[in-house]
C-alpha cells in the first residue's frame, strides 16, 4: 500500500488489486482515495490500460495478462513464505526486473531457475514515517506488542516479564485489538515490540525496537546488529533466540540508549526510507518491458486457484458471521438461563419457608 500510495503523491494514478477485498481496502479508497480492484474489477483495467506494472504476488501478474491488461512490469518480492512469494521458474525469452527487500529473499528468488539471470537488485524493506525526538534513555513504563500472528504463550511470557519490571503492556493487532498503525498511536509508548516493517517504524519514531515473534527473537535492534537484522526483514529468522524468562528481564532491563537510537535513526534515514524505495523502482522501468512470451500453464493454474480461493474466502466469511450470530444468540439465551437460575436461587428459600409454616400450622390444627 506504502508504494501505491507514493506513487500516488508523486502525481501518478494509481490503483490496488488484491484477491479479496474488505474493510482494509474500503479504508485505502475512503481515506486515500486509491482505487482498491479485484477480479471482477479487470475488464476496466483492460479498457484504460495502465503504463506500468508493480507486482507483490507472481500470481497476479496471469490474472492481468489473461485479461489482456499488459505493460512494462516490476515484481517486487516481500518473504519467503507463503508461496505466492515462490514465483515459477521463468522459460526461455521470459525476463522481468525484480527486487527483494532483503538478502534472505534475494537468495531464495535467485535459486530458482532463470531468476537469477534478470536484472535485480536489494530495495531496503520501507517506512515512510517522519522523524520524532529520540526516547532519552529512562526505564520503560510502557510497551506496544504490534503483531497479528504473536502466539498466547509468547504474549503470556512476555507480559509476565513487563509485570515483574513494572512495566506496562498493550497488544494491538488481530484478534483482539485490531487497528491502524500509524505515528500517533505508537510514539506514546517507550518500547516497540514487533517482526517486519514496524520495527523500522520504531526505529523511526526514535524507540527501541525489539524483534519478538513466531519465528523468533533478534532481542533489541542495535547499531552493531541492524545489518543482519535487516538481511532477514526483521523476522526474527537471524538468530531465530527464544529467549529465558531471565534473558527477558535483562533485555527489558536495559534497552537502547538514547544514543544507540540516534544511529539507527541514522540508518533509517540512508537505507530503507519510502523515497529511497519508490526511487528505486521507478528507475528500475528503465529496464522493464511488456512481456511477449507466455507462461503458459504455469500461469492459469494459479490464476484459477486464486479465483477458487477468493470465492472459498468469501463463503468463509459468509459462514464466520453466520457463527458470530449463532454465538450472539446462545450468549443471550445462556444469560436469560442464568438469570432465571438467580431469581429461583433467591425466591427458592422464601417459597419453601412459607410452605414449611403452612405444613406445620396443618400439622398443629389437625395431629393426625
Amino acid at each position: 500500500m506504502e508504494i501505491a500510495l507514493g506513487l500516488s503523491e508523486r502525481g501518478h494514478e494509481v490503483a490496488l488489486f488484491a484477491l479479496r477485498l474488505g474493510e482494509f481496502a474500503n479504508w485505502v479508497e475512503s481515506t486515500h482515495n486509491v482505487a482498491c480492484l479485484t477480479f471482477d474489477d479487470l475488464v476496466r483495467v483492460r479498457d484504460k490500460q495502465p503504463d506500468r506494472i508493480v507486482l507483490m504476488h507472481w500470481p497476479t501478474f496471469f490474472a492481468l495478462q489473461r485479461e489482456g491488461v499488459t505493460a512494462p512490469t516490476v515484481f517486487g518480492f516481500l518473504g519467503r513464505q507463503p508461496p505466492l512469494e515462490n514465483p515459477p521458474p521463468l522459460v526461455p525469452g521470459l525476463s522481468f526486473p525484480w527486487f527483494a527487500v532483503a538478502e534472505s529473499i534475494e537468495a531464495n528468488i535467485n535459486a530458482i531457475s532463470m531468476w537469477a539471470e534478470s536484472p535485480h537488485r536489494i530495495i531496503r524493506n520501507w517506512t515512510g514515517w517522519a522523524e520524532h525526538a529520540v526516547r532519552t534513555s529512562a526505564p520503560l513504563r510502557r510497551l506496544a506488542i504490534v503483531s497479528n500472528r504473536m502466539t498466547a504463550e509468547l504474549e503470556q511470557q512476555l507480559a509476565a516479564a513487563a509485570h515483574r519490571a513494572g512495566i506496562e503492556v498493550t497488544r494491538i493487532g488481530l484478534p483482539r485489538n485490531p487497528q491502524i498503525v500509524n505515528e500517533a498511536l505508537l510514539k506514546e509508548f517507550d518500547a516497540i515490540v514487533s517482526v517486519g516493517r514496524s520495527i523500522l517504524d520504531a526505529m523511526r519514531l526514535g524507540r527501541p525496537a525489539l524483534i519478538y515473534d513466531i519465528h523468533g527473537s533478534d532481542g533489541w535492534v542495535t547499531p552493531e546488529t541492524v545489518e543482519r537484522c535487516a538481511g532477514e526483514s526483521y523476522s526474527g529468522r537471524e538468530f531465530a533466540h527464544r529467549p529465558s524468562d531471565d534473558e527477558l528481564d535483562a533485555w527489558l532491563a536495559q534497552p537502547p540508549s538514547s544514543d544507540e537510537l540516534r544511529t539507527l535513526q541514522s540508518w533509517v534515514r540512508e537505507n530503507a526510507t519510502l523515497e529511497s524505495a519508490l526511487n528505486q523502482i521507478e528507475a528500475m522501468f528503465e529496464e522493464a518491458t511488456v512481456a511477449t512470451t507466455m507462461w503458459g500453464r504455469f500461469g492459469e493454474v494459479p490464476v484459477e486457484m486464486m479465483i477458487e480461493l477468493a470465492q472459498v474466502r468469501n463463503d468463509v466469511a459468509i459462514r464466520e458471521r453466520q457463527l458470530e450470530l449463532l454465538t450472539a444468540d446462545r450468549d443471550n439465551v445462556v444469560a436469560r438461563i442464568r438469570s432465571i437460575e438467580s431469581v429461583i436461587t433467591r425466591v427458592r428459600p422464601r417459597f419453601m419457608s412459607r410452605a414449611l409454616v403452612a405444613f406445620a400450622r396443618r400439622r398443629l390444627e389437625d395431629p393426625r
